[in-house]
């Protein structure tokens, strides 16, 4: 049986990973599973997959050691954290163009949800993901990352040097990410309104600029129904690099 040391090493990996992965709505609920299921996890695949950890005597050592694990962990989930920002940035962006966030503009209630249509492309994607088996993938990058570096194994300068590596690497993720989910649905609009200019110049007593926001609105929500296929394969794409990129300890 493992020592309790190395079990409670692994599960605060392992609940920094899970905490910082957002494959859970809201920070209550990742803290009510991610703390059990960090446990749970940490014989079958924090123990199993790596080799014996160094011994600390000192109280205060083990308890660096416990918070370098919690910010490994939480390191090791922030590619994936990337993926789904960029894809609240993409539709946030497409909800912007559509003319759909005005009500959140105007809305003196505090909130930091975003517009609808940006948690409509968060939740597709949890859902083509885990469809996928993209979860497995969090759990071999868990199984990786103990391999690599077991519990407690990493000095401090190691711990904080890897969050600065992932975050220049997985960076342009956010970037690429908004682009790809973004650019289907903008195009269509960008063509959509120029289309209402010439025919505003040509017809000027047609008045298309009365319903002009209404038909980018059906226009962007039909083009975004209709590129769900291809938003599937592309978050399953830019998830998969997500995890590549968390996976990069050596």
């Amino acid at each position: 049986m493992a020592p309790l040391p190395d079990l409670l090493l692994a599960s605060a990996r392992l609940a920094g990973l899970f905490f910082a992965a957002p494959l859970l709505p809201g920070v209550a609920w990742r803290v009510r599973i991610a703390i059990p299921a960090a446990f749970a996890l940490a014989m079958p695949i924090g123990w199993s997959a790596s080799p014996r950890g160094p011994t600390f005597d000192a109280p205060l050592l083990w308890t660096a050691a416990f918070a370098g694990e919690i910010v490994l962990g939480f390191a090791m989930g922030w590619g994936i954290l990337l993926v789904f920002g960029a894809i609240r940035a993409a539709g946030s962006l497409v909800a912007d163009q559509m003319g759909l966030a005005m009500g959140g503009a105007a809305s003196t209630a505090p909130s930091d949800e975003g517009p609808a249509l940006g948690s409509f492309y968060s939740v597709v994607a949890i859902a083509a993901l885990v469809s996928l088996d993209a979860h497995a993938l969090v759990l071999r990058l868990a199984a990786e990352s103990f391999r690599v570096a077991p519990p407690g194994a990493m000095g401090l300068d190691d711990v904080m040097r890897f969050p600065v590596r992932l975050v220049t690497g997985a960076g342009p993720l956010l970037f690429e990410g908004a682009c790809v989910f973004g650019f289907p649905v903008l195009s269509v609009l960008i063509l959509a309104a120029l289309a209402q200019a010439i025919l505003s110049r040509v017809l000027p007593e047609a008045d298309f600029f009365s319903f002009g926001p209404a038909l980018r609105a059906a226009i962007g929500i039909g083009v975004a129904f209709a590129s769900l296929p291809f938003f599937a394969q592309a978050a399953r794409e830019l998830f998969g690099a997500g995890v590549l990129s968390s996976m990069s300890l050596e």
